[in-house]
């Protein structure tokens, strides 16, 4: 705290202060403020945010009816775990656990196999909406 020319400022024993937001700086000049709502949750100026869907591995689910998209489809999601791009997965009709970890970035179900090309361009999304691709 400046008070005047000095860089520290002892009190009169008698005052308080009230403090909200303090961001605590290396060096002469500050950066850009970033907002901490929890360990996992921090806003960094000039940095995009992830999102993602929590579980709690308690009691949390998240399903959704999906028709049947026969033996050949592909299930590929980013998680907390890492990217996973799974072919020839069999998904009959009905309910479907959309959570895959503990932080889930990113999921795609798709009723077919994918080529090359297109399993490469969806491995880089997936690492980017995880930000394994900044």
């Amino acid at each position: 705290m400046a008070s005047g020319t000095a860089t520290s400022y002892q009190g009169d024993g008698a005052s308080g202060l009230y403090a909200w937001g303090i961001q605590l700086e290396q060096g002469s000049a500050a950066t850009g403020y970033q907002k901490a709502n929890t360990e996992l949750d921090i806003t960094e100026s000039g940095e995009r945010s992830l999102w993602y869907v929590f579980d709690n591995q308690i009691n949390h689910a998240l399903a959704v009816d999906l028709p049947d998209l026969g033996p050949s489809a592909t299930l590929a999601y980013a998680s907390d775990e890492g990217i996973s791009i799974l072919p020839d997965q069999n998904i009959p009709a009905g309910a479907f656990q959309v959570l895959q970890g503990t932080r889930l970035f990113g999921l795609l179900v798709i009723n077919r196999g994918l080529d090359g090309a297109e399993t490469t361009r969806l491995n880089n999304w997936l690492r980017l909406k995880s930000g394994s691709l900044l």
